[in-house]
């Protein structure tokens, strides 16, 4: 999300900010990602080292992010760092609106038995933009 390209010159320093998902929405991706770095320096946090190796062949180096939207729902209930910064009313808005959007994907998953290791065409309908 947030990058720090290496460079000798200080003086040319710079942070890359790279929109962690298209179909998110950009204004609270952008709000998460401020905030995280106002936390980060007001609690003088250090950010791990950087992954230089092929992350998929680190089993068990790092902690994984959730593989799914349920998974992430549930991460997403569980934080106080998030209802503090979205408000507690919107943050439940966006639960309640990601809890929808995953019955739904699991209803459609169950319905017509399809796996959901594979890109559906629910997903293709409901995220990407037709030409």
């Amino acid at each position: 999300l947030i990058r720090v390209p290496m460079t000798i010159d200080e003086e040319n320093c710079r942070i890359e900010y790279r929109h962690p998902d298209p179909s998110s929405n950009p204004y609270l991706a952008i709000i998460a990602v401020i905030a995280a770095a106002i936390r980060g320096i007001n609690e003088e946090l250090t950010p791990m080292e950087p992954c230089k190796e092929n992350a998929y062949k680190t089993q068990g180096k790092y902690e994984n992010l959730p593989s799914n939207l349920g998974e992430a729902i549930e991460e997403f209930k569980k934080s106080e760092y998030m209802k503090k910064i979205l408000i507690r009313e919107l943050h439940e808005e966006i639960v309640k609106n990601k809890t929808m959007e995953w019955m739904d994907y699991q209803n459609y998953i169950s319905k017509n038995k399809v796996d959901d290791n594979e890109i559906t065409e629910w997903e293709i309908e409901r995220y990407l933009v037709k030409a």
